[in-house]
């Protein structure tokens, strides 16, 4: 996993903020990957990264749908370091 700048880490947490608000079995997972973005090394276990990897490709579709060209550079520069 390549280093995720704070802007990266910024925008994945609000998304992840979000979803917590609606997730079940998820919830310790999300609240797991939110402590870790404090670090500046951060090291997921492999499901949080497969987790990260899904919500992110989620992400990346609806961006499509919008066609926004920015959202879309930036969610697959982020899920290629993930």
């Amino acid at each position: 996993m390549s280093y995720i700048n704070l802007k990266e880490r910024y925008f994945l947490a609000q998304k992840l903020m979000r979803s917590l608000n609606h997730a079940g079995q998820e919830r310790s997972l999300i609240t797991s990957i939110l402590n870790k973005f404090s670090n500046p090394d951060i090291i997921l276990t492999a499901e949080e990264a497969h987790y990260l990897q899904v919500q992110i490709n989620a992400y990346l579709d609806e961006a499509m749908e919008r066609r926004d060209d920015y959202h879309i550079e930036f969610l697959n520069h982020l899920r290629e370091k993930i």
